[in-house]
């Protein structure tokens, strides 16, 4: 019955007569793209990112109304391509690059108690990596986890590493099945406890990938394993945006097709009802303009969408668009 509706949502937004997101203004703060964004399921978090002068950004802007306004939380590394989580009551941006390739390895977490605490972490420098939180069955006996998966170090390799955070540090969980990938898009869901880890780029070259892996709690060894679920989402290659709504849709948007061009980018939105086992397009043009270097993030059903550029004409954006979904 889920994925019928879902289908018949489809059918009448295939073009941007009927587009799916709505414009709820431009934040307050510096177009950019390449920043990173987040929620703690209440409230929206952006990070970084590069604005139209090449300048990188450090300040932590937090909206507690989808957008609609804005106020400074608190400073961070200067990074582009940082990845970025809601942990136990925590805030944290993990690495990034600054504006002459350089990456990092720091850790900013921060909270309202203690502020902004800022450490060096055993992962080796990266950016365009990406984060989110596990949480194990009830069944297992493993704790909730902080991920951190990917990314690339500037003039160097790509990256296919995984890694755990808890309260008690830092754990390496080894190379992941995937091949190396930045860029990614990365959501968590509910049902079966999964990690979905969605498309990227795998070198300064290419490939661009539309496949979709699930880590889940193996019962075999009763750990993190990762599977491929689709070997080739209907979607085009592409980096990717990802969000998961509160009850399990996964919702991707734009990206970028071409390794070091000046790309329009996109502005196509597709869903999944099954995990990334399937997925529909439901607008093929939707009413914001096309780019790259956006963000997405869905807090219960409301999808909101910030930033990014249009590089073939040199247009940053501060926009924020939102959208009620399934």
């Amino acid at each position: 019955m889920m994925s019928f509706m879902l289908f018949l949502v489809s059918a009448l937004l295939l073009d941007n007569t009927n587009a799916l997101f709505t414009p709820r203004g431009n934040a307050p703060f510096e177009p950019r793209q390449r920043h990173a964004s987040w929620t703690d399921g209440a409230s929206i978090f952006v990070h970084g990112g590069r604005t139209s002068s090449g300048s990188v950004m450090n300040t932590v802007y937090t909206s507690a109304d989808g957008g609609a306004t804005w106020r400074s939380l608190f400073s961070a590394q200067h990074a582009q391509g940082a990845a970025a989580t809601s942990y136990q009551g925590n805030q944290f941006v993990l690495g990034g690059r600054d504006n002459v390739g350089g990456d990092f390895n720091m850790v900013t977490k921060y909270n309202s108690s203690s502020g902004a605490v800022s450490s060096t972490a055993p992962w080796s420098t990266r950016a365009y990596a990406v984060a989110a939180v596990w949480t194990p069955p009830p069944t297992s006996s493993l704790p909730s986890q902080l991920l951190l998966i990917g990314g690339s170090r500037f003039g160097m390799s790509f990256l296919n590493d995984v890694w755990s955070y808890t309260p008690s540090g830092w754990t390496s969980l080894g190379l992941g099945p995937f091949p190396p990938v930045a860029s990614a898009g990365i959501a968590s869901i509910q049902k079966g406890s999964q990690i979905i880890l969605a498309g990227g780029v795998g070198s300064t070259a290419g490939p661009f990938y539309n496949t979709i892996w699930v880590g889940a709690y193996s019962g075999l060894t009763y750990q993190l394993a990762w599977t491929l679920r689709c070997t080739a989402a209907p979607w085009s290659a592409r980096t990717v945006s990802l969000a998961a709504t509160s009850n399990d849709y996964l919702y991707m948007i734009e990206g970028s097709q071409v390794v070091d061009a000046f790309t329009a980018g996109t502005n196509d939105v597709w869903s999944s009802a099954d995990g990334g086992y399937s997925w529909v397009q439901l607008v093929a043009f939707d009413s914001f303009p096309s780019r790259v270097g956006a963000t997405i993030v869905a807090v219960n059903r409301q999808l909101v969408l910030f930033g990014g550029a249009n590089l073939a004409v040199g247009t940053y954006y501060n926009d924020v668009w939102q959208a009620w979904v399934e």
